[in-house]
């Protein structure tokens, strides 16, 4: 479920909804979701290898088969999830979030817990 809107470009390849597999996102389309959508994203194999960016506004919260809240994720979490994979394979963080001129610097003091 959306807690805010997304939308998404498709680069190359489908996908779709389980939802409504009368529809499919090709190459070259542009996709809003609307805030509070419920839906189960699949990648159509038929057309090869998918790629997708996403542009997600606020949370995301992901249900079980039986509509429960299984895990909710933010900007926050993926960021922590980035920071502890980064770590635990010896790679470097690298901070693509913003222009530095523009905004405050992000220090990874805890990995639980971003200060700007």
């Amino acid at each position: 479920r959306h807690y805010d809107q997304v939308y998404g470009y498709t680069f190359k390849g489908a996908w779709g909804y389980k939802e409504h597999p009368e529809w499919l996102s090709r190459a070259g389309d542009v996709v809003h979701e609307t805030p509070g959508s419920v839906h189960t994203l699949y990648i159509d194999e038929n057309h090869g290898e998918t790629e997708v960016l996403f542009f997600v506004w606020g949370a995301l919260e992901f249900l079980d088969e039986f509509g429960n809240t299984i895990a909710i994720e933010d900007w926050r979490s993926i960021l922590g999830k980035y920071v502890d994979y980064c770590e635990k394979n010896t790679l470097p963080i690298i901070d693509i979030t913003y222009p530095k001129s523009k905004v405050p610097d992000v220090h990874f003091h805890n990995k639980d817990k971003v200060e700007l």
